[in-house]
């Protein structure tokens, strides 16, 4: 392939990239895992009150399950353009793009340019991928430093240059203060070092070894002081049996197609099946994407639950999924000749574009699963103007406390599951997310003397 024609389709690639990822930026925090969005976002909006330092949201003051990194961005952009859904995107968005773009340098130096470029269009258009590198979470910044930390040790292999390595190691301590889970990447950090380029002497190069230690210094001291603080309860183990780790593994073999979209599914699978019969050739072959992806799935041991309910664990995988489906398409292809080979990949290419489009789209259908925005925000804005912001409020999810008041100071969060279980206390109002339409909830309301003022919202008579 020559130079210009891979300029211009990277141009292109990127262009469709910023189409999905960038779509819909300014939507309210609704939909898919739209409550996580809500809650950094309203760590961002506490800072005014409580300072930079201190993270505030509905699980308290001083919370120390994440580290202040991401709600940081957030309140950053804010400052720029102006407090809204759009602004709070807005470095998310670049991360995610930032971390295509890793990606894609990762793997044209693993696999070639052209395998590079397919293993880019099918990252950049899978479903998953592209809502999560702009959704206000931890996933798109936290893929950006775990790519950036590959991509600085390959060139610390490939130039010798002692500051690639140190560098290196910073952005994987970067990326597990983002989020902790990051450690299941490091694998891959050692496997670029290793794997990568001339494979070194490990006799020589103990202190590097022990080098490699650091970077999980600072994520440990953060864990450290939420333990000693108290607020750790995102630190506990929630392990399940058997049977539930069964039962999320089967729904990881559903859901990954729907992630990752149907065409890069089906050359994963072919790619896994091809490499059965020569398993120890392909995994020094691909010990990067492999040891990209596998260790995500480690988690289900200890934490199935919240795997279960929060199906984006391994969205650092996916990327690699995408990555061995390009290989496997590229190398199928090669049977067809050169003549036909490049058509061949572009037929399928523009299938999986075609595929993942539609499918993306299907994501942001909400409808059958929350209310219609304009009933939540209705219910917000009339809180809001009876004087909410300076009222207890009990919400039910942090979507409904971003939009009336994220305070803890005077939003009270109800995790409790069983409407027929909650108690109001003595708040003012009740706005709902979750239970809106609840016919059980809304007889407890008005038996403890709640008057509906909104389709959402109550207050107290």
């Amino acid at each position: 392939m020559g130079r210009n024609w891979e300029v211009a389709l990277l141009a292109a690639v990127f262009a469709i990239a910023i189409a999905f990822a960038g779509y819909q930026l300014g939507r309210p925090f609704i939909g898919i895992h739209g409550p996580n969005e809500a809650h950094y976002a309203s760590i961002a909006a506490n800072f005014q009150k409580y300072g930079l330092l201190t993270q505030a949201d509905l699980l308290g003051v001083g919370d120390y399950s994440t580290t202040p990194l991401v709600p940081w961005m957030i309140f950053a952009s804010w400052k720029v353009f102006g407090q809204s859904e759009f602004a709070a995107r807005i470095p998310i968005l670049l991360c995610g793009i930032g971390s295509l773009a890793l990606f894609w340098f990762i793997c044209r130096r693993v696999y070639g340019a052209e395998t590079a470029l397919v293993a880019l269009l099918f990252a950049a258009t899978a479903p998953s991928i592209a809502h999560y590198s702009s959704a206000v979470q931890l996933e798109s910044p936290m893929a950006f430093c775990i790519f950036a930390s590959i991509a600085a040790m390959m060139l610390f292999k490939e130039s010798g240059k002692r500051h690639w390595f140190w560098g290196a190691l910073a952005l994987f301590a970067l990326s597990m203060l983002v989020k902790i889970s990051a450690a299941a990447a490091f694998p891959a950090v050692l496997a670029a070092w290793y794997f990568y380029g001339k494979r070194p002497d490990l006799k020589k190069e103990r202190r590097s070894l022990l080098l490699f230690a650091l970077p999980f210094i600072p994520a440990l001291a953060w864990t450290a002081i939420g333990f000693l603080t108290g607020v750790a309860a995102y630190y506990e183990r929630f392990g399940g049996g058997l049977a539930e780790v069964t039962a999320t593994l089967g729904w990881l073999l559903v859901f990954t197609p729907l992630n990752i979209g149907a065409v890069s599914a089906a050359l994963l699978a072919a790619f896994i099946l091809c490499s059965i019969p020569e398993f120890r050739k392909a995994a020094r072959e691909h010990a990067l994407m492999l040891s990209l992806a596998v260790p995500w799935y480690a988690l289900i041991l200890a934490y199935v639950r919240p795997y279960m309910g929060n199906l984006y664990y391994d969205y650092v995988a996916w990327y690699a999924f995408c990555a061995l489906a390009a290989v496997a398409l590229w190398r199928a292809s090669a049977a067809l000749g050169r003549r036909w080979r490049g058509t061949a990949v572009v037929l399928v290419a523009a299938v999986a574009l075609a595929a993942n489009a539609y499918a993306f789209l299907q994501m942001y259908d909400v409808s059958p699963l929350f209310p219609a925005w304009g009933v939540v925000s209705e219910s917000a804005a009339k809180v809001n103007a009876l004087g909410g912001g300076n009222s207890t409020i009990v919400v039910d999810s942090s979507v409904t406390a971003y939009y009336t008041n994220p305070d803890p100071a005077y939003s009270r969060y109800l995790l409790n599951p069983l409407p027929e279980n909650y108690s109001f206390g003595s708040a003012r109002f009740v706005v709902l997310f979750f239970y809106c339409g609840n016919q059980t909830l809304t007889q407890r309301l008005n038996e403890s003397g709640y008057v509906e003022i909104a389709p959402c919202a109550w207050q107290k008579g």
